[in-house]
């Protein structure tokens, strides 16, 4: 059985697609790029249209309401800040390192030294967020330098919150298990701080006005699922600006042998480095990491975006599920990946600059998903960049590290050449238009969309 997503298709009010240089508003590209895509579902979401009647979205030409990105906060294998992790980027400083966890000896994005005092200290402001697992606890601090960035540390206007996270309370819960399993009893405070809700509750609670906290789950798309989320909440006119991201702390015992018994983990000791996305070798070398990464969206007209030092407009969105997949990977085609990134760019293949791609360092998610970009973007030579061989796969927050790479380019920040044969390949132009992939266990699949201010 089929079942299909309405998609809302909608542009300018001046009646151009973002992109275009002239003509009328045609909305036949995306409903026929949507035709394309035979899959579970498919979802766009762009800027103003006729059919969209919300008169809170309804604005004259030059000034209609758009969603940028106006923060990033993250806390990664690289360091306690974006700041930091940006930089690494550039340098290539890789922050995998060999840890035992449990009786395995294997290389794990573990958090960084600056990083962990982060932690350390958050988790000394009070009794209450010492009782938190680690996965809240970096969500706090990369929250907080989203919207620092943002300004919402010196504004009290309302801010939504829809966080998500593949593998959840990963700490606490298998602690509170062990605990069970010994004595036969658990504490009181197990299911609260274990369920998945606490995650954005939490975030919100540290900000004056928070009309929304929402959680997801949709495995390693789950930060991508967020934004899309969220970008839709924004665009109806529900609100005005929107925490969105995720939140992964997996390296313990259990969750790596969960993902060690799929046969994906590297512990080729002599193998640097440990995590190889899109390697021209095909051979799986998956490695977990940890971390947080935050975004602050916000529906803004474009000469306010300017003003508030926008990093980027989200331009478009889509998504969509695998038919007959397999539980844990993507057909050999990529076919929904290649759906979501059609939907998210609606007909408008020319002038994407690069590629952040999803690439987990699996031969079959990494062949599947340039077969998606082949088939979407042909055979051009738009830049594929990946920061998984510096982090590992941080799972349900890794569409949100994919973003922040994005950002990095489009700021005209360079990428580092990864230390081994690759399809990997860096920007060789100036960046203005970027495509950001996740795909996840079941078939999940997104895309976004995000353009450099000015480059219309």
């Amino acid at each position: 059985m089929v079942f299909a997503v309405t998609a809302l298709h909608t542009a300018p009010a001046n009646g151009l697609q973002p992109g275009q240089s002239g003509g009328t508003c045609d909305s036949s590209a995306a409903d026929a790029a949507a035709a394309r895509c035979p899959l579970f579902a498919n979802a766009v979401v762009r800027s103003l249209s006729p059919r969209l009647e919300n008169p809170v979205t309804r604005a004259s030409p030059g000034s209609e309401k758009r969603v940028y990105v106006t923060g990033v906060g993250s806390i990664s294998p690289l360091g306690a800040s974006s700041v930091a992790t940006r930089e690494a980027y550039t340098t290539g400083r890789t922050g995998i390192r060999r840890r035992v966890i449990g009786d395995a000896l294997l290389p794990v994005g573990a958090l960084s030294e600056e990083a962990e005092l982060e932690v350390s200290r958050l988790t000394r402001e009070s009794a209450t967020i010492a009782k938190l697992d680690r996965m809240t606890r970096l969500a706090l601090l990369a929250a907080r330098e989203a919207r620092r960035q943002a300004g919402f540390d010196r504004r009290d206007a309302a801010l939504g919150v829809i966080l998500g996270s593949s593998r959840g309370a990963t700490t606490t819960l298998e602690a509170r298990l062990a605990e069970f399993m010994a004595k036969g009893r658990t504490l009181p405070r197990t299911s609260p701080t274990t369920t998945l809700g606490n995650l954005a509750t939490n975030v919100a609670r540290e900000h004056p006005s928070a009309p929304l906290a929402g959680e997801i789950s949709c495995a390693c798309s789950t930060a991508m699922q967020a934004v899309l989320l969220g970008f839709a909440w924004l665009r109806a006119g529900l609100g005005e600006a929107c925490l969105v991201g995720g939140a992964e702390a997996p390296l313990t015992p259990f969750t790596i042998a969960q993902m060690d018994a799929l046969g994906l983990l590297t512990r080729d000791p002599s193998e640097e480095p440990a995590c190889q996305p899109l390697a021209r070798e095909a051979r799986d070398r998956l490695v977990l990491g940890e971390g947080a990464c935050v975004l602050v969206l916000e529906r803004l007209s474009e000469p306010e975006a300017l003003e508030r030092g926008a990093l980027a407009e989200v331009v478009g969105v889509g998504s969509s599920v695998e038919k007959g997949a397999s539980a844990t990977g993507i057909s050999a085609e990529g076919d929904g990946l290649a759906c979501a990134m059609r939907a998210a760019l609606a007909g408008h293949t020319d002038g994407i600059d690069a590629v952040v791609v999803h690439a987990p360092g699996t031969v079959q998610g990494d062949r599947a998903e340039l077969a998606a970009i082949d088939t979407v973007l042909g055979a051009s030579e738009v830049a594929l960049c990946s920061s998984k061989w510096q982090t590992g796969h941080t799972l349900g927050a890794s569409g949100a590290f994919g973003i922040e790479l994005a950002l990095h380019l489009l700021s005209g920040g360079t990428v580092a050449t990864p230390p081994y044969a690759s399809h990997l390949r860096a920007p060789t132009r100036s960046v203005r238009r970027v495509v950001v992939n996740s795909a996840g266990f079941g078939g999940a699949t997104a895309s976004v969309l995000l353009r450099a201010l000015g480059s219309e």
